[in-house]
């Protein structure tokens, strides 16, 4: 910075001294120009933030400044922040609602992968709009929501509390514990299934996962390998039996987990 510019020959700058982009940016409050660019949720502080530019009439003072959006942008923050934290549970809360929500989600998307299909659980925007009719409008941060949440659940401690049928398209009624078993009972031993739907993922289809602490079985790995080789399941690949050749490549390769894909 220079208190005046002489132009000779040549121009000349007196007075001259250094200045900082700070001094600039606060004395020149109301001649510097705001950007903001890629509002993100940031899960650790709780809350919605942006990246700031300011220049003052061309030249850059900040290049990329991390801000507190909320109160920059309060409607676009509280709708990042519903999406983010409650629907898809990106919030640490001691709160019991999001994690009951949470396991409901996952309950009907393990129907989903038991019946194989993708239209019983209800999209994000219907479960943002569960939210948006509950959480005032001035909240779009984690601080400002634990405020409210505390009163509101005072008078109605189930407010933010989901159920089933505000998840679920449809009731999946085929979709019963006789025909989808979480459990079967092989000769003796329990055999744990856990069902996946995602169509070329390694784990694809029913995993099952004989209990190890079951009493032995005559015949050892083999033997147990050919009992698992009958279990009577529509997920079972076609064509797939109890034959002694596929026993002994099983139990050859066990490791204490057998792997069926649709």
């Amino acid at each position: 910075m220079a208190a005046e510019m002489v132009e000779t020959t040549r121009l000349y700058a007196r007075t001259a001294g250094p200045a900082k982009a700070e001094w600039v940016e606060r004395l020149a409050e109301h001649l510097v120009k705001r950007t903001y660019s890629d509002e993100h949720w940031h899960r650790e502080h709780a809350r919605v933030e942006a990246f700031e530019r300011v220049t003052l009439q061309g030249l850059v003072l900040v290049a990329r400044r991390p801000i507190h959006y909320g109160p920059i942008e309060p409607q676009l923050s509280r709708a990042i922040f519903i999406l983010h934290a409650l629907v898809r549970g990106e919030y640490r809360t001691a709160a019991p609602f999001l994690r009951h929500n949470l396991q409901l989600v996952e309950q009907v998307q393990q129907i989903e992968a038991k019946a194989r299909r993708r239209d019983v659980l209800v999209d994000e925007e219907r479960r943002v709009k569960f939210y948006d009719a509950l959480v005032p409008q001035r909240v779009y941060n984690g601080h400002e929501f634990e405020k409210w949440r505390r009163q509101a659940e005072k008078q109605r401690p189930k407010l933010l509390f989901m159920q089933r049928s505000d998840l679920m398209l449809h009731n999946a009624e085929g979709v019963t514990a006789e025909l989808y078993p979480d459990v079967l009972n092989v000769e003796g031993v329990k055999v744990a299934l856990e069902y996946r739907f995602d169509p070329g993922h390694v784990a694809d289809g029913v995993t099952a996962t004989p209990d190890r602490r079951g009493r032995p079985r005559r015949g050892g790995r083999h033997d147990k390998s050919s009992s698992c080789s009958r279990l009577p399941h529509r997920a079972v690949r076609p064509g797939h039996h109890p034959g002694h050749p596929t026993a002994r490549r099983v139990a050859a390769q066990q490791t204490g987990v057998w792997r069926w894909d649709s």
